[in-house]
């Protein structure tokens, strides 16, 4: 049986393992930009930002968290099953539930 989370706890434990990796995260609005910007990783005057749109839905942000974070080396922090297996086998989330 595959460990099922919702998207809100899924986002909750991507942000807080951000935080515990020293990742800033900034949610910005993209709107009003003449690009599609979908945010990302990126490095400001040496610090580890990561992008989000702040009208983004929540499977976009955990897309978008996700894909910053599997670079990081992550086997000796905790996360839930759930989490772990988002980050390292890119399973995603499907209606509002990780799967």
């Amino acid at each position: 049986m595959r460990a099922q989370l919702d998207e809100k706890h899924v986002l909750a434990a991507l942000e807080g393992l951000a935080s515990k990796l020293g990742l800033r995260l900034i949610y910005a609005d993209f709107e009003e930009s003449d690009l599609p910007v979908r945010g990302g990783r990126c490095r400001l005057k040496g610090k580890e930002l990561v992008l989000l749109g702040r009208s983004m839905p929540p499977g976009e942000r955990i897309e978008v968290l996700a894909g910053a974070l599997r670079s990081y080396p992550l086997q000796d922090l905790y996360l839930p099953p759930a989490v772990r297996s988002l980050l390292e086998l890119g399973e995603g989330v499907h209606g509002g539930e990780l799967l």
